[in-house]
């Protein structure tokens, strides 16, 4: 056994000592946002403002970066031209199909006025315009939402922590071009891991507490909300998580806080 695993060992023995005697069960916890997301975009093209700036608060779907929308301006009116162009073309071919079809479909016991061959093309004439009229609606849609995609917004509601990019610079699609970062800050997670004595004795809802340094916390009470599927196979510990609510934005993500459970809430915790 190396030396820096038999100090391991021995850390992790004393505390489960510790706790099986009715102290505390400790550990060091990580905070992190409950999402994260870095901002790319669907569309290529120049920045041409920039809506945000590292620590500003946003809310779902705000705008945080202009693109230039020129080009696909400009797209969308060609797709909506040929849109309405396809549409009297339709209209057209629709009103000789009918006068066709009357000519073409008579009573019984009265011969065709047209051959067939003139029907059969009007029909598919009108069959083509109808599936052009289609065609170029979706064309449209698509006009439609790469004009959109060139006002990035937030996905969610949290607080700016990077800007990657300023006015002025061409953002691509391949390779993707970061332009902002975005976290949740509310609610936050606090991950921790304990000894693997203690797998089958903790339950969802077991209460805990935590300091962090340098915070002053209204409430730093927490419950366990998620154990982690397997243990760590290096230090055979079982990875949990609580939620931490953070609607004053004390807890910075990144902190490393003390988590303190109490092993007489461990054992009487159905």
């Amino acid at each position: 056994m190396t030396r820096n695993k038999f100090v391991h060992f021995l850390f992790m023995t004393l505390i489960i000592q510790g706790s099986l005697k009715g102290e505390e069960i400790c550990a060091i916890g990580h905070i992190q946002p409950s999402s994260k997301s870095l901002m790319g975009a669907q569309v290529s093209g120049r920045v041409e403002k920039v809506l945000v700036e590292v620590g500003d608060k946003v809310v779902k779907n705000q705008p945080l970066v202009q693109l230039d929308k020129n080009y696909y301006e400009i797209e969308l009116a060609l797709k909506t031209a040929a849109l309405e162009g396809a549409r009297v073309e339709l209209s057209d071919a629709e009103k000789n199909f009918l006068r066709m079809q009357k000519l073409w479909e008579r009573p019984d016991g009265q011969l065709p006025s047209i051959p067939l061959k003139k029907y059969e093309e009007a029909k598919s004439k009108y069959d083509h315009s109808l599936i052009h009229v289609k065609q170029f609606q979706e064309d449209l849609k698509r006009a439609q939402l790469y004009w959109e995609e060139t006002t990035i917004k937030a996905p969610f509601e949290g607080i700016i922590t990077k800007k990657l990019v300023d006015m002025g610079e061409y953002i691509t699609v391949q390779p993707v071009t970061s332009m902002v970062e975005i976290q949740a800050l509310n609610p936050l997670y606090l991950e921790f891991s304990i000894p693997q004595v203690y797998a089958s004795t903790l339950r969802l809802g077991t209460p805990l507490s935590f300091e962090i340094d340098g915070t002053h916390l209204d409430c730093n009470h927490a419950q366990i909300d998620l154990f982690y599927p397997t243990l760590d196979e290096t230090t055979h510990s079982l990875r949990c998580r609580a939620i931490l609510d953070n609607s004053d934005y004390k807890i910075r993500p990144g902190s490393l806080a003390r988590v303190i459970i109490k092993a007489g809430q461990v054992a009487n915790n159905p």
